[in-house]
Order: C-alpha cells, then structure tokens, then sequence
C-alpha cells in the first residue's frame, strides 16, 4: 500500500463500523450478546488475515497496535463510547480483557512471522477459529448444565 497513514488506519477503519453495526443489532434483540462478539472475533481474525499485506514494518505494527488498544480502551472507560460500542465485547456476562489480548496477539504474530506469510496465518487462524468454537463449545455446555 502506497499510503502508509492509510495502512495505519485500516485496521481501525475495519473494527469501529463492525463494533458499530453489531451494536445496533443489539438494540432489536435480533441476535445474543455471545452471537455478536463471536461475530466481531470471527470478522476482525479474518480481516487481520490480510494485514501483512499493508502493515509491512514493526514501526507501522506498533502505531497500528497502539491505534486499535487505544480504542479499545477508550470504549471500556468513556461512557457514551461504552454504551454505543462496548456492548458487542462486553454484555456477556464475563469480565474479560480478550480483546486488547487479540490485538497484541495479532501484532505479535506480523512482528514474528514477517517472512513467513504461513507462520502469520496458521497461528491466527487457529486464534480466531478455535476460540470462537471453543466459546460456543462453553456456552452451550452452561446452557445444557441450566436445563438439568
């Protein structure tokens, strides 16, 4: 990518309007609060797929890192942020920091991983796959344990 302001960007520019719009869902109940952080995890693990693409050197995985943290942070502590965004990671129930985890996972792997395309996608895919079958294995299991 010849834009290096806009390589920083993207990946900022891919989670806000997807935290965005499944939040709005929240609001007709249309889908559970574990369906749609499955989702942004699911949409956010695959999109990372094409980061070494565009992020294509440590200075640039660091300011994105800090880009994405910073956001994330920012929608656990200001409230209208909270309430607009922070639904999607944060009405499940669980305390959980798995979000800014993912992000430095994600920045770890482009940093050790930088000439080995495959080194990047297999460990990020086994992230964002078996976590998400993994958290749909435990919530179906409480759910089965509530009903006996």
């Amino acid at each position: 990518m010849d834009n290096p302001v806009l390589a920083l960007l993207l990946p900022s520019l891919l989670i806000v309007p997807a935290m965005g719009l499944l939040s709005s869902v929240r609001s007709h109940n249309a889908v559970s609060s574990e369906l749609r952080r499955k989702a942004l995890h699911l949409g956010t693990g695959l999109a990372a797929l094409s980061f070494p693409m565009f992020l294509t050197g440590p200075w640039m995985v660091a300011a994105a890192l800090t880009l994405v943290a910073g956001w994330m942070l920012a929608v656990r502590v200001i409230p209208f942020l909270s309430t607009r965004f922070g639904c999607v990671l944060h009405d499940t129930g669980r305390k959980s920091y798995g979000e800014l985890y993912f992000a430095f996972a994600v920045a770890g792997l482009l940093l050790l991983s930088r000439d080995n395309p495959v080194f990047y996608a297999v460990p990020l895919l086994i992230l964002t796959l078996a976590d998400a079958a993994a958290g749909h294995g435990r919530a179906e299991w409480a759910r089965d344990r509530a009903g006996e």
